[in-house]
């Protein structure tokens, strides 16, 4: 297993009923070696949930730091990243690590918008953490998120944003969430990840 998993950042793990009794051992050992469990959501619906289930074990970063937080339970990005080069009909993939002070008082979900430089959106992609119901979560435990944005294939030359955002939907609607600084400053609901230039 050690020479399996040396340089992998991530390894998949499919469970069974018949093999469920071996699983507390496999994941111990991979905790061991630095990995974090993170169960995957099955989204065909020929498969049922019952006959298994499939586990993504991802290597935590060798370091983590605050970098900004959202709300009074102090959700915080604590680790990111990007691949692939910014340009019209290219994907960038950004991984990011979380982690709770507290038990989430909400499902949240995690916005990630593409936008001008002006703040005008062109694109979104929205979901909770690590596909994950936040009110599971446990305090101080890392949570990993991945995402893919597709960028539009009629993108005009010009700077470009990222930004992220975290809401909750209530009976009255959609719920905004503030972010903070590490030293307190308040940054609005809406912080910016990173900025690209694409040109023509």
């Amino acid at each position: 297993m050690a020479e399996f998993t040396r340089d992998a950042t991530q390894v998949w793990y499919i469970t069974t009923p018949e093999t469920a009794a071996d699983d507390p051992l496999f994941f111990d050992m991979m905790e061991d070696r630095g990995y974090l469990a993170t169960p995957y959501p099955i989204q065909n619906p020929r498969y049922r949930l019952a006959a298994f289930s499939v586990w993504r074990f991802q290597r935590a970063p060798e370091a983590s730091e605050l970098l900004l937080t959202f709300g009074e339970e102090r959700i915080s990005l604590v680790n990111w990243f990007s691949q692939g080069e910014p340009a019209p009909c290219a994907s960038i993939r950004l991984q990011s690590w979380w982690r709770s002070e507290a038990v989430p008082l909400h499902n949240y979900s995690l916005t990630v918008i593409l936008t001008t430089q002006d703040g005008t959106p062109v694109l979104n992609l929205d979901g909770a953490i690590g596909e994950t119901l936040m009110q599971l979560w446990e305090p101080e435990r890392l949570y990993f998120d991945d995402r893919h944005l597709t960028l539009p294939c009629d993108l005009t030359a010009g700077t470009y944003d990222i930004r992220l955002g975290l809401y909750w939907q209530s009976e009255q609607g959609f719920e905004q969430v503030s972010a903070q600084a590490p030293d307190g400053q308040p940054l609005g609901e809406r912080v910016v990840l990173l900025s690209f230039e694409i040109s023509r």
